[in-house]
């Protein structure tokens, strides 16, 4: 794949006033994409009187800017770059850069290195290396170390962390330290725990050298939010929310985008403070865990907050009130798998299966069902308790009688 574009800016407007833009100058590139390889090729040139919105605001714009770039992946692992930039910011200042950058990636990616080597034409005072090794560990904890050298400056760094997660929350620690010339240290340490109801940090920062000072601090934040008549605590509302009911069922697994985000409390709801606001996210339940009567017309729904407001997010949960019944006949045999069972009082239908075996997933208090084989039907009289749900129930006799 390659293109090749060229910008003419020679159209230039009126400066009356100070707030006019004016244009005057090309662009070109020219790009090379293979691959396992690229080139990129960029030239700018502009006039003095060149204006846009970022000299109205006093930042320089480079009267030529020429860069070319040089990539190269091998196995997938290992990537080399080599860049040149030629930039002339005006009459007097210009600066000539090269660089050379390698990052590869080790043991299926849980160890990165990275290096760095550049060289200014203009200013060799200015040149410089960094490198820098990162280890990936179990559970999101990662450790890296580098050196950094720019003129006569050297830096050292080491760092150690593990965040917590986002969603279900937990504790997460950072350790960093940093070390360079005229005796300059640096360590920081951090331990955060990420709760349901609020984020805690606490920090301790120490710097040595020519100025040796130590630092403390403490930051708690979260949120109270009233909605269907309930004060939920929750962690900092920064956009907007949803609060997830499972109509009073405790301890459903919630998810947000697939992703565990926490448990209904005991009055059957979860508060999700951070969701964006104008956007629709997915919000869903799992009931593996729910106990065996539970039923849901829908395990995901849409959650369309606007900006620091809440959207509900109620679920169609609701208890089966139902049991497996044995059916016998007067013989205390089991009726023939496939006899049609019908409950008289609804109307539901359902067929018998092995060894007697019906089920019916609403039941009341008081039940007739009525059985019908190709040589007899046969009613009988249930009597159930909802503490009985989803229990095997019977053995019933069903008293048969001649086919009409």
């Amino acid at each position: 794949m390659s293109s090749f574009t060229t910008i003419d800016l020679t159209q230039t407007t009126p400066r009356s006033s100070p707030q006019t833009l004016s244009a005057s100058g090309s662009i070109s590139r020219r790009q090379y994409i293979a691959h396992n390889w690229s080139i990129d090729l960029y030239d700018r040139r502009i006039q003095d009187d060149f204006r846009d919105l970022g000299t109205l605001e006093g930042i320089p714009v480079p009267l030529r800017l020429s860069r070319a770039s040089v990539n190269l992946w091998l196995a997938g692992r290992h990537g080399f770059s080599l860049n040149y930039v030629d930039q002339q910011d005006n009459l007097r200042s210009a600066s000539q850069v090269a660089s050379f950058s390698y990052n590869s990636s080790w043991m299926n990616g849980r160890i990165t290195t990275y290096l760095n080597l550049f060289h200014d034409y203009e200013n060799a005072e200015s040149d410089g290396a960094y490198f820098s090794v990162n280890i990936g560990f179990g559970r999101g904890a990662s450790a890296y170390g580098g050196a950094s050298r720019y003129g006569d400056e050297r830096t050292r760094m080491y760092g150690a962390s593990r965040p917590a997660d986002y969603d279900r929350g937990g504790f997460g620690w950072n350790l960093s330290a940093e070390e360079g010339n005229l005796d300059y240290q640096r360590a920081n340490a951090r331990l955060e725990y990420r709760g349901k109801r609020a984020d805690l940090s606490a920090t301790a920062t120490y710097t040595g050298g020519e100025s040796e000072q130590t630092s403390a601090a403490f930051d708690a934040n979260g949120a109270l939010v009233w909605m269907q008549g309930n004060v939920l605590a929750t962690r900092a509302i920064d956009d907007g929310f949803a609060l997830v009911s499972t109509r009073g069922l405790a301890d459903i697994p919630v998810l947000r985008e697939n992703r565990l985000f926490g448990h209904t409390n005991r009055h059957g709801y979860l508060l999700v403070p951070d969701l964006p606001a104008y956007r629709t996210s997915r919000i869903s339940i799992d009931l593996l865990d729910a106990p065996l009567d539970v039923t849901s017309g829908a395990d995901r729904l849409p959650a369309n907050p606007r900006g620091y407001s809440g959207a509900l997010v109620e679920f169609p949960i609701a208890r089966i009130q139902g049991a497996t019944l044995v059916l016998v006949d007067e013989n205390q045999q089991p009726l023939p798998a496939g006899t049609r069972v019908t409950l008289l009082d609804s109307g539901a239908e359902a067929l018998v299966g092995y060894d007697g075996r019906v089920f019916f997933d609403s039941l009341q208090a008081d039940n007739r069902l009525r059985a019908e084989t190709p040589d007899a039907v046969c009613d009988v009289e249930v009597q159930f308790k909802p503490a009985d749900s989803m229990r095997t129930l019977g053995p019933f006799v069903c008293q048969l009688a001649a086919a009409p």
